[in-house]
């Protein structure tokens, strides 16, 4: 049994979340703050439900808000970085012949978003949602996760700001990056579209390192809130893929317009 003022056993409610000691579900007492009853209302009405079990709801909501956009965020970046991977290799390869300046806009467009996404994340910010933003948070409300003890959550707290120091140093270029670099357009590659492949302002292996960590810390925290994950396997394949079918393409157009003339 979890220590919590939240819980989730399969024995009780079908496993959702209920507040510990009961069988009153989070689902229930959403329902009746939605409703407009106030604290007092369902205390009274719920002679079991302590004071202490209401902030705890409100605080796995929260939760579950602010992984939901760290998980938009994550997803948004993790893709703009295979984009980039998936054409630096297609380069390397000599599959892109043709539509260059197509290739190197979506590869920099991409090679950007990861950037900036990682910024996003990242970078403490009080005004905004961020990874930092979960972990003060998860501390601050440990005994509110159905799927982790409080001792749980603060460990895993720990554990997760210090993996996030090793990266102190990337963080900081990227801080740098973020307004100088990306807000202007190289004028070499205007003779060479093809130098963008080599041309990085960041070292994007580590940034790739930096968006898995951080995939790692979200996925934790969805464990411990509501047992899920965020998966990216899928994601990836259907991206190779894709970016195979559009070369294969243009290239076959490129061969069509060759024959004709």
């Amino acid at each position: 049994m979890r220590q919590g003022l939240i819980i989730s056993d399969p024995t009780v409610m079908m496993g959702k979340p209920v507040i510990s000691g009961t069988r009153i579900t989070v689902e229930l007492v959403l329902e009746k703050l939605a409703a407009g009853e106030t604290i007092e209302q369902i205390l009274d009405a719920h002679l079991r439900l302590t004071r202490e079990a209401i902030p705890a709801v409100q605080a796995l909501v929260k939760t579950e808000s602010i992984l939901h956009q760290l998980s938009e965020l994550l997803t948004s970046g993790w893709y703009s970085l295979q984009i980039m991977k998936v054409l630096e290799q297609a380069v390397k390869s000599h599959q892109i012949t043709n539509a260059r300046y197509f290739f190197v806009w979506t590869y920099q467009t991409s090679e950007r978003e990861s950037i900036l996404t990682l910024a996003k994340l990242a970078i403490p910010d009080k005004d905004s949602i961020t990874i930092h933003c979960l972990l003060n948070h998860a501390l601050q409300s440990r005994r509110a996760f159905p799927f982790a003890t409080p001792a749980e959550i603060k460990q895993a707290v720990a554990r997760d700001k210090k993996q996030l120091e090793g990266f102190a140093p990337l963080i900081e270029t990227i801080k740098g990056e973020r307004d100088h670099v990306l807000a202007h357009f190289d004028r070499k590659l205007v003779n060479d579209p093809l130098k963008a492949f080599s041309h990085r302002p960041v070292d994007m292996t580590e940034v790739e390192r930096c968006l898995q960590e951080l995939l790692r810390i979200v996925n934790t925290y969805k464990g411990y809130c509501n047992n899920s994950e965020l998966g990216m396997s899928v994601l990836e394949r259907n991206l190779q893929e894709d970016i195979a079918f559009l070369i294969m393409l243009m290239q076959r157009a490129d061969a069509d317009t060759t024959w004709v003339e």
